[in-house]
């Protein structure tokens, strides 16, 4: 949050911004428009990231009903993969002793200057498994080949401790994250790492006695895509672009320089 409250103040010091995130980028921009200081964010878009409070809440419901394995619990299960064997949050249910090299490792077909989809396989299906037609292609197997490591074994460790930084705090107390700026959120129905329940309003079918977004975002509109999944706004640019210009429209004007 103070990465993007700096940011904001050197891109536009005089007026406030529109806030757009997407899966843990959209788990900061909640956080940001509901704890920075008012009139830094005229309004926030959100594309497919659930909101703190709302997952917190379905995510322990489902881990209390263990077993079976269902709902939030089920979609956000992935996670255990990428902790260690030994320094699993629930101990036993992370598979490998090195996630980084069961995700990546490309020396597995012996290219090693020019990594592709034999050497990301598990990782192509997990983003494959989230719904949706995820833009996975040369460019993509190449920036993840660069991305910090000290071994080839172990350069998605930067990524992949993002989550392993956040799960431990879904079984703590949160700050109550409520929003007071207009909210548009854009969700595809397919994503199977997070259940719609996240875009509930009013109430629950499946998690009586869990909070709604609505609780937590007095001005909101989600707009759902049923034939996208988590990567909304890579499945649907066209229409997606066309519903944030919408909203932006909606938004009072803001008096100052640009």
């Amino acid at each position: 949050m103070g990465d993007v409250e700096s940011l904001i103040a050197s891109v536009s010091p005089t007026r406030p911004v529109i806030l757009i995130g997407h899966d843990l980028g959209g788990l900061i921009a909640y956080a940001a428009a509901a704890q920075l200081p008012a009139g830094r964010i005229a309004g926030l878009v959100i594309a497919n990231a659930p909101h703190p409070n709302v997952f917190q809440q379905l995510f322990l419901t489902d881990l209390a009903g263990f077993p079976p394995l269902q709902g939030q619990l089920a979609a956000s299960s992935y996670l255990l993969t990428f902790f260690p064997s030994d320094a699993c949050p629930m101990p036993g249910l992370c598979p490998a002793s090195v996630p980084e090299a069961y995700y990546s490792n490309p020396n597995e077909n012996g290219d090693l200057d020019d990594p592709d989809a034999a050497d990301y396989v598990n990782l192509i299906r997990l983003i494959q498994s989230w719904g949706g037609a995820p833009p996975v292609d040369q460019s993509l197997f190449e920036a993840w080949n660069r991305t910090p490591g000290p071994t080839y074994d172990t350069h998605l460790t930067s990524m992949l401790n993002w989550y392993r930084a956040i799960l431990p705090l879904v079984f703590e107390p949160l700050p109550d994250f409520t929003i007071n700026v207009p909210t548009l959120v854009l969700w595809g129905t397919e994503d199977g790492a997070l259940v719609e329940a996240n875009v509930d309003l009013g109430t629950h079918a499946s998690y009586p006695g869990a909070q709604t977004l609505d609780a937590f975002i007095p001005d909101l509109k989600v707009e759902k895509y049923t034939d996208a999944g988590h990567f909304v706004q890579h499945e649907k640019p066209i229409e997606v672009a066309a519903e944030i210009k919408k909203f932006v429209d909606t938004l009072p004007a803001v008096s100052g320089p640009k």
